[in-house]
C-alpha cells in the first residue's frame, strides 16, 4: 500500500529547513526555475540515471534522472517530502507552487517510487546539501506496481494477495479514500490473471477515478471492459458518466440509449438520459434561465452545457492583436452569442474575501487557486489540454505534448495563461441589484475569477460591442448592438469610465496599448482639452453635492450648463465617441432629481444620458423608440428604469415602450431577463404622482470600477 506519512519531520530538519514561506530558498528556487527550468520533454529512456550524490548543485542536471523512494510529510506546505535513492542518500523534494499533499494524492496517486527527470537541484543556504525543486509537475513520474525500474531491494517482502488488495480498495472506496482505492486496485491488477477478475478490478477503479474527476482514464477503464463485454451494465453506465463530465453529451446520449435498450429497468440510466437531453438543448442555445439562476446568489458551479453561437476564432487583421472571436453571420442587439462554462474557476464568498485579507477582492489568491486547478485538470483529463494550451501565454509553448504516455505540463505557461486570460467577476444579477440600491456591502461583494477558453479570444476595446454577464461559473456573451457578419467581438477588460491615461495604465498588465477609436481620438486631443474635462467633472461633483442636500434649481441649471460645456469639448457626436467619463455624474444627477420628485427633469436628464451614451431616441406623445442603440452598461440600464418610473407620471402612454427597452438593456447587461421583475419590480409605474421615496446614496467610481474585469 502507499507509504506512511511522516507526522513529525524533526528527523529531516537537517535536510529541509523551514521559514515563514515553507522551505528556505523558495524565492531562490523560483529565480533558478525562471532562468533554467523549462519542462523536460525528454523520454526517460533517453536520460541517464544518477544518484543524489551525482547531481550538480544549482543546476538543471540535463540529460539525467534520479530515482527515489518517497517519504511524504504533512508539515511542509510546499514540500512533497523526502526521497532516498538506492544508496540511501536523502534529498528534500519541493513542489512549486502546489500543495504537497494534493500532489502526492492526486497527481502521484500515493505512489512510493518516483522518477524526477532533469532535476533542478538547489543548494540550501550556506550548505553543500540541496533539495530538488519541481515547478513542472510532469517532470515527476510515478512508478506503478510491477514496474521493472523499481529496484528489487525496494519491493515489499510481505506478500499480499490480489483478493486482499481488492478488499482493501473496496474499503477505501467506502471510506471515500479514492486515491488509496486506486493504488490498491492497481496492485491487485498486477496480480490478476483471469479476465473476470481484471474486469471487476477495472470497473472498481473506473468508479474511483470518476469520483476524483479523472474522467479520461475512467473512460479508458470503461472501454477496456466493454471491449470484452459489450453489454456490461456497469461499464456502460460509467462510460456515460465519464463522457458526460467530459462534456461529450452526444456520445453520452448514445451510450445511455444503448444501456436503456439492453437494460430497460435501469431507472438511474433513464434519469441520466433526461439530464443529458437538457444539456443537448443548452448546446443549441435553449437555456432554462429560471432554473439556472437558482442558488447563484453566492458564487457556485452550475451543471450546464456551453452554447457556441455564430462565432469563430480567426487571426485579426492587425497582427499585434493575435487572434480574435468573429461573427459568421449578422446578429441583432441582445442575441446570445456564447454561453460558456468555465475551464477553471476560483469561487469566493464575502467571508472568504474578508477572512483571507485579499487585496483586489482576492484576485491574486484566486489566480493561484486557478493555477492549481488548471494543473490538476490538465493532469486528470489531458483531452481538454489542447483548447487551454492554445490560449495566449505571452511566450513559447512546450514543443512536445506527450512523452512516455504522459502529457507535458508547463507550469510557467499555465501561470501565464491564467494571468492573461482570467476574468474577475461577480454574479451579475445580484451585483447589478446591489449597485442599483447602493448596498453598503457592495465593496465587499465577492469577486471570483475564472478562465473561459472561447471567451478569452475576445479582444479588448474601450468601445465594446458585446457585453458579458456571469451566472454561477457560466459566462454569457450578448450582442450590445446590431452587428454585421465578419465583425470582431470586443469587450472592455477595464472600467470604461476613466480617461485615456487611466485606461492605458490599467491595460499595461496585459502587455498592450489600446488603439481603439476612442483611444486614438483621446490621444489626438490636446492636453488642455483633457484638463478642461477634468475641471468640468470636478465642478459637476460639487454641484451634485449641493443638489443632493437641497432642491436647488440653480444647481441643476449649473449642471446642465456644465454638461453642455463638456459635450462641446468633443469634435465628434456621441455615437462616434460616447461621453463615457460623465456617466457617473449624470446618473447621480438623476438620483438627486428623483429625490426631489422633479420627474420632468429626470426625463430630460435620462435622455441626455442616453444621448451621451450614443443612443438615438425618437419620442412622440404616444411612442418611445430607440432608433439606434449606444453603449449598454449599468448606468444606461438604471437610467432607463428611472425614465420608466418617471413616465408613469409624466406620460404613462410611453411606459410600455420604455419597459421593453429597459428589459432588452437589462438582458444584455445581466445575461437574462428572467430576474427582471425581482430587480426592477419596485420601479413599475403606478400612475400616481408620488415618488419611490429616497433614492439610494450615490455610487462611487471605485464601486463601479471593481465590476467584472479581465
Amino acid at each position: 500500500m502507499s507509504p506512511s506519512i511522516v507526522e513529525n519531520d524533526s528527523d529531516v530538519l537537517d535536510l529541509v529547513q523551514m521559514d515563514s514561506y515553507g522551505v528556505v530558498g523558495k524565492q531562490q528556487a523560483e529565480l533558478w526555475a525562471k532562468e533554467l527550468y523549462p519542462p523536460s520533454v525528454a523520454s526517460i529512456e533517453s536520460l541517464n540515471k544518477v544518484s543524489v550524490m551525482d547531481m550538480i548543485l544549482n543546476s538543471r542536471n540535463p540529460g539525467s534522472y534520479v530515482l527515489v523512494r518517497l517519504t511524504p510529510t504533512k508539515t511542509l506546505p510546499l514540500g512533497l517530502g523526502v526521497g532516498a535513492d538506492e544508496t540511501g542518500n536523502m534529498v528534500g523534494i519541493q513542489i512549486l507552487p502546489q500543495d504537497g499533499q494534493q500532489v502526492y494524492n492526486e497527481y502521484l496517486g500515493g505512489a512510493e517510487f518516483l522518477i524526477i527527470k532533469e532535476p533542478l537541484y538547489i543548494a540550501y543556504p550556506k550548505s553543500s546539501a540541496g533539495y530538488v525543486s519541481v515547478y513542472h509537475i510532469s517532470d515527476v513520474v510515478a512508478l506503478l506496481p510491477g514496474d521493472p525500474r523499481i529496484p528489487q531491494g525496494w519491493k515489499s517482502k510481505v506478500q499480499i494477495s490480489m483478493k486482499e488488495w481488492r478488499l482493501a480498495g473496496n474499503q477505501a472506496v467506502r471510506e471515500k479514500n479514492f486515491y488509496d482505492a486506486i493504488t490498491c486496485y492497481n496492485e491487485a491488477l498486477f496480480q490478476a490473471r483471469s479476465q473476470d477478475d481484471r474486469q471487476t478490478l477495472i470497473l472498481n477503479r473506473c468508479h474511483a477515478r470518476i469520483s476524483i474527476q479523472c474522467f479520461d482514464t475512467a473512460l479508458e477503464d470503461a472501454n477496456a471492459v466493454l471491449k470484452h463485454s459489450a453489454n456490461n451494465e456497469k461499464a456502460l453506465f460509467r462510460k456515460a458518466e465519464a463522457l458526460y463530465h467530459l462534456r461529450q453529451f452526444k456520445d453520452a446520449q448514445k451510450t445511455l440509449d444503448h444501456l436503456t435498450t439492453v437494460f430497460p429497468d435501469n431507472k438511474m440510466a433513464h434519469q441520466r438520459s433526461e439530464r443529458v437531453r437538457d444539456r443537448l438543448q443548452e448546446e443549441a442555445g435553449n437555456y432554462d434561465f429560471p432554473a439556472m439562476l437558482e442558488g447563484t446568489s453566492q458564487p457556485t458551479r452550475v451543471d450546464r452545457a456551453s452554447f457556441i453561437g455564430c462565432v469563430e476564432v480567426r487571426p485579426c487583421k492587425v497582427t499585434s492583436r493575435g487572434r480574435g472571436l468573429f461573427l459568421t453571420k449578422p446578429v441583432k442587439l441582445g442575441e446570445l452569442l456564447l454561453c460558456e462554462k468555465a475551464f477553471a474557476v476560483s469561487l469566493m464568498s464575502i467571508h472568504e474575501n474578508i477572512e483571507r485579507g485579499l487585496p483586489g477582492h482576492g484576485l491574486d489568491t484566486a489566480r493561484d487557486d486557478m493555477y492549481k486547478d488548471c494543473v490538476f485538470q490538465l493532469h486528470r483529463n489531458p483531452s481538454r489540454a489542447l483548447s487551454f494550451s492554445e490560449l495566449h501565454s505571452g511566450g513559447s509553448k512546450a514543443k512536445e505534448t506527450i512523452v512516455d504516455g504522459q502529457r507535458i505540463i508547463d507550469g510557467f505557461m499555465i501561470d501565464s495563461i491564467v494571468a492573461l486570460n482570467c476574468y474577475k467577476f461577480p454574479q451579475s444579477r445580484d451585483y447589478h441589484n446591489k449597485f442599483l440600491h447602493a448596498d453598503p456591502d457592495l465593496e465587499d461583494y465577492p469577486r471570483s475569477a475564472g478562465v473561459w477558453v472561447l471567451a478569452s479570444y475576445i479582444n479588448h476595446s474601450c468601445l465594446p460591442n458585446v457585453e458579458r454577464a456571469f451566472i454561477g461559473d457560466m459566462i454569457v456573451i450578448r450582442a450590445a448592438q446590431n452587428l454585421a457578419a465578419g465583425s470582431e467581438l470586443t469587450l472592455s477588460y477595464i472600467s470604461i469610465l476613466g480617461g485615456i491615461e487611466e485606461r492605458q495604465n490599467s491595460l499595461k498588465v496585459y502587455g498592450f496599448q489600446c488603439d481603439c477609436r476612442r483611444c486614438q481620438i483621446d490621444m489626438d486631443t490636446p492636453p488642455a482639452c483633457h484638463l478642461k474635462r477634468d475641471r468640468i467633472l470636478n465642478d459637476l461633483e460639487v454641484e451634485n453635492s449641493t443638489l443632493a442636500m437641497v432642491d436647488s434649481k440653480v444647481a441643476f441649471k449649473n449642471i446642465e450648463s456644465l454638461l453642455d460645456e463638456f459635450d462641446a469639448t468633443f469634435n465628434l457626436p456621441p455615437p462616434k465617441i460616447p461621453r463615457t467619463e460623465v456617466y457617473m455624474e449624470l446618473y447621480i444627477t438623476i438620483l438627486n432629481l428623483h429625490r426631489w420628485d422633479r420627474l420632468a427633469d429626470v426625463v430630460t436628464t435620462v435622455h441626455r444620458l442616453l444621448k451621451f451614451s450614443g443612443y438615438h431616441v425618437r419620442v412622440s406623445k404616444t411612442k418611445f423608440r430607440i432608433a439606434y442603440w449606444g453603449s449598454v452598461n449599468d448606468f444606461t440600464v438604471m437610467g432607463l428604469a428611472y425614465l420608466w418610473k418617471a413616465y408613469g407620471t409624466v406620460n404613462p402612454l410611453l411606459c410600455d415602450d420604455v419597459e421593453e427597452a429597459l428589459k432588452m438593456a437589462y438582458e444584455v447587461e445581466v445575461g437574462e431577463r428572467t430576474s427582471f421583475e425581482g430587480v426592477y419590480g419596485d420601479f413599475r409605474p403606478t400612475g400616481k404622482a408620488d415618488s419611490a421615496g429616497t433614492p439610494p446614496k450615490a455610487i462611487t467610481i471605485m464601486d463601479y470600477a471593481s465590476r467584472g474585469t479581465k
